[in-house]
């Protein structure tokens, strides 16, 4: 799965990755480059926006176990990765880690979000 976040806005998109080849052994451990269209276009609730992020391109693949990785989809991360949302109430950051684990913090470093 591919998610291409816009800052300054609440847009993302989430793509669906698809193998161009009968997926082998190794194949099935990490995603493909190769993108199908768009699966999904949607905006966060209403006054709610990207403010920033630490990932490159401000996309993120996950391969099929849910583990993270680089733009293109060839090198797990190794580093914990931010995306910043914000509303009139203030900002989350939520960060991604390296293991897969997705966190929600009032700050960076600072006490989980309520849901």
């Amino acid at each position: 799965m591919l998610v291409s976040l816009t800052t300054g806005s609440g847009a993302y998109t989430i793509q669906t990755l698809c193998r161009p080849r009968a997926p082998s052994r190794t194949a099935a451990r990490s995603p493909s480059t190769a993108v199908g269209p768009p699966s999904s276009r949607t905006r966060c609730p209403s006054g709610v926006t990207v403010t920033s992020t630490s990932l490159g391109s401000k996309q993120l693949v996950f391969s099929c176990q849910g583990m993270p990785y680089n733009n293109t989809g060839r090198t797990a991360l190794t580093t914990d990765q931010t995306v910043v949302i914000s509303d009139s109430a203030g900002s989350r950051t939520v960060t991604v880690r390296a293991s897969g684990e997705v966190v929600c913090l009032v700050t960076a470093g600072g006490s989980s979000c309520t849901y």
